[in-house]
C-alpha cells in the first residue's frame, strides 16, 4: 500500500501521482502496480528539473533572489490506470478509432493504450499559476535543456510533459481543431 504522504522527491508526493477526481467519483482504484514505480520515480525527478527551471526563470524575470523563490507546480493528472484512462480518454479514443479506420473493440483499445504515458506513470498534466500562463510554462521548458518524450500545450490551459527512456523530444499543441506545430 502506498503512503500518499510519502515524498517521491523533494517537492512531489505519491498523493499527486494517484489522486483523481474522476477515479474518486467513479470508484476506480487508481493505485499503480509496483512494476511502474521506477518509471514514476524517474518522471518525478524530471518534474523536479521542471520546477527548478521555473524557479530560476521566475527569479530572472522578477529580480527576486533565487533562494527566495518558490514557484509551485499544481499537478492535475499523473498516473491513470487503464480503467481510469478509458473513462478519461473515451472521446479521444473514439476519434482515433474513426481516423485510423479501426473498430471500437478490446484490440483497438489495447493498441491505443500502449501508446499512452499516463498509464505508465510517466506523464503529468500540470500548471504553475505563479510562473504564469501555461503557454509561458511550455515555452520555458521548450527553450531549456530538459529532456522529455512529449511536451504539449493543451487547449492553452495546461501543460503535458512525459518522460521516457527513449525520449522523442516532441513538442506541439493541441486544441479543438487537433494537433498543431509550435
Amino acid at each position: 500500500m502506498i503512503d500518499l504522504q510519502q515524498k517521491l522527491t523533494l517537492n512531489f508526493r505519491w498523493s499527486e501521482v494517484v489522486e483523481s477526481i474522476t477515479a474518486t467519483r467513479d470508484e476506480i482504484d487508481n493505485t499503480p502496480p509496483d512494476s511502474l514505480y521506477s518509471g514514476i520515480i524517474m518522471h518525478a525527478a524530471n518534474m523536479e528539473l521542471v520546477r527548478e527551471l521555473l524557479n530560476v526563470e521566475y527569479s530572472k524575470r522578477t529580480g527576486f533572489p533565487r533562494d527566495k523563490v518558490n514557484v509551485p507546480i499544481t499537478v492535475t493528472s499523473w498516473y491513470r490506470g487503464p480503467e481510469l484512462e478509458r473513462v478519461i480518454c473515451d472521446k479521444s479514443y473514439r476519434r482515433w478509432v474513426a481516423r485510423s479506420g479501426r473498430q471500437v473493440d478490446d484490440q483497438s483499445w489495447a493498441i491505443y493504450l500502449a501508446a499512452k504515458s499516463h498509464p505508465l506513470g510517466t506523464a503529468t498534466d500540470f500548471n504553475s499559476r505563479k510562473f504564469g500562463h501555461p503557454r509561458r510554462v511550455f515555452d520555458a521548458i521548450h527553450a531549456s535543456d530538459i529532456v522529455y518524450d512529449e511536451l504539449i500545450i493543451e487547449f492553452d490551459s495546461w501543460v503535458h510533459l512525459s518522460t521516457s527512456k527513449t525520449p522523442r523530444m516532441s513538442a506541439f499543441g493541441i486544441n479543438s481543431s487537433g494537433r498543431y506545430t509550435v
